[in-house]
């Protein structure tokens, strides 16, 4: 029996900038920045700027002095993450620089015999029986965070047990960048960084297919 993709959750995008004028975002535009939706806004000046929206899944955007966060805790809703991050960058002021944005989303793992502090000494230690002999005592609890560089950007595995199940932690960091996608580009290339965390999470952790 292999380890298998329960589910993904917890959609986040963040955009890191060189500065950001909290005062200079109007809370009016905030507003209105989804339709039809009045968002829940606590104001801390010169600190941070929340907006909740209690009726679309806890979605939710933080503006801080560097950065923008957007998230929600269900993955289907993806969509509104990429669309409320296209929109919380355009009321940050022009002369405040992107230099980076993130997509981070969490994934469940089933594995055998529901112990998955076994099930990840044994994937990720070549001999975890011989490494225990010579630590002179027992691995009781495993973490193992990965970082994978590729061309484009920098993708980080955070696994850690939880239960009867293993949580995955996964970001895609894209660095050098100057602006932010349009919500095309950027809904096009968050559905292929979840695809590819698939097929790297099938190589890593000798998962079957999964399902989402």
């Amino acid at each position: 029996m292999q380890a298998e993709i329960l589910s993904f959750s917890t959609p986040n995008i963040t955009v890191v900038y060189d500065s950001i004028s909290l005062s200079e975002i109007s809370r009016d535009k905030i507003r209105k920045m989804v339709p039809n939706h009045e968002p829940s806004v606590q104001d801390i000046p010169d600190e941070v700027i929340a907006c909740v929206y209690p009726d679309l899944g806890l979605l939710r955007c933080v503006w801080d002095k560097r950065r923008v966060r957007v998230d929600s805790e269900e993955i289907h809703k993806f969509e509104q993450v990429v669309n409320l991050a296209v929109g919380a960058n355009r009321l940050v002021q022009r002369n405040s620089k992107v230099i980076a944005y993130g997509f981070n989303f969490s994934v469940q793992l089933s594995v055998p015999n529901n112990k998955p502090d076994k099930y990840l000494k044994q994937v990720l230690i070549k001999d975890p029986d011989q490494l225990e002999r010579k630590l002179d005592g027992t691995l009781e609890s495993v973490e193992v965070s990965i970082v994978i560089k590729r061309k484009e950007e920098k993708i980080k595995f955070e696994f850690s047990p939880s239960d009867e199940t293993l949580q995955a932690k996964i970001n895609f960091h894209f660095g050098d960048v100057d602006k932010v996608p349009t919500k095309v580009t950027m809904n096009r290339s968050f559905q292929k960084s979840m695809q590819t965390a698939e097929e790297l999470l099938s190589k890593i952790m000798r998962i079957n297919d999964g399902k989402r």
